[in-house]
């Protein structure tokens, strides 16, 4: 019997199947998420995909921050142009897919394995707007975007003079943490319906040495690899307001960012986390990494 299954696992391993998925108007799922979604792709468990994946800012918003017109991916341009009415979502996220896996079935465990990530253009961008986000609309008066350098050979991305930090990419796992959204990494998830993954997983909590500062409105700490910025509030969605508004409160008065550049690292760059929710008060903190100001 080990023997028969050691045949069979080879066979099927022998039998793996590598496809490549291009992003256009009839292969991707546009602003919105659906369970029950027309796959576009069926393959099977071992089955490598190669996934172009593609950005949520628009072809006109990329022209506005200064992209030229023949930089501006001809998939981008075709999606916004074909896909609208009842085929368009009310988001703004354009998902390549989905993928249906034959062999998952409810109560598996899907395994994602991130082989490689390549870029396919030299840029990014970043951007919020008053009446979206954490930070209420009376923070800010207008929006702002902001087109980021990336360097394609060492997947690195610059914004502003002096925050360097690692490009964050991602395919249809976006729910994923910042930590498991590159090469290498792999995501486990529970399959709720017939090859479908919805899972979302947060950071534990890590404990470590406070280091108080007159100068912020909350406790701030320092470990050897991050500044901490807290919040504290009975209710949580204030609490992360908090933390965010502290957060940006250190990176202008210690680093010298401006308001806006401060807001737009905190939604790159900085994890925030719950700190504690059992006493009535409910805590996060927010992790500024240091490696990002060398």
């Amino acid at each position: 019997m080990r023997l028969l299954l050691v045949i069979l696992a080879t066979f099927a391993t022998a039998q793996a199947a590598d496809y490549k998925l291009k992003a256009s108007p009839a292969t991707v799922a546009f602003g919105y998420y659906w369970s029950e979604a027309k796959p576009v792709l069926r393959i099977r468990s071992g089955d490598t995909v190669q996934v172009q994946t593609l950005t949520t800012a628009t072809p006109a918003s990329l022209a506005r921050v200064g992209v030229k017109d023949e930089d501006i991916e001809p998939e981008l341009k075709a999606i916004f142009t074909e896909v609208t009415g009842d085929r368009k979502g009310p988001g703004g996220h354009i998902l390549t897919g989905p993928i249906f896996i034959e062999d998952a079935e409810p109560g598996d465990v899907l395994e994602v394995r991130i082989q490689k990530v390549q870029l396919a253009v030299p840029y990014a961008t970043n951007g919020f707007s008053p009446q979206r986000g954490v930070l209420p609309a009376t923070d800010f008066q207008q929006g702002r975007t902001k087109l980021i350098p990336l360097d394609t050979q060492r997947n690195v991305a610059r914004s502003a003079d002096i925050s360097k930090f690692r490009c964050i990419l991602f395919s249809a796992a976006w729910a994923l943490p910042r930590i498991l959204r590159k090469a290498g990494s792999t995501a486990r998830h529970r399959v709720i319906t017939p090859a479908i993954s919805t899972t979302r997983i947060w950071s534990p909590a890590r404990s470590c040495l406070f280091q108080c500062t007159c100068r912020a409105k909350w406790p701030r700490g320092e470990t050897p690899t991050h500044w901490i910025a807290m919040g504290l509030d009975p209710d949580l969605t204030q609490a992360l307001i908090l933390a965010v508004r502290e957060a940006m409160d250190f990176l202008v008065t210690e680093k010298h960012l401006s308001r806006e550049e401060a807001y737009a690292l905190c939604s790159m760059a900085v994890d925030f986390n719950v700190t504690q929710a059992v006493d009535g008060t409910k805590g996060v903190h927010g992790m500024i990494p240091k490696n990002i100001f060398k």
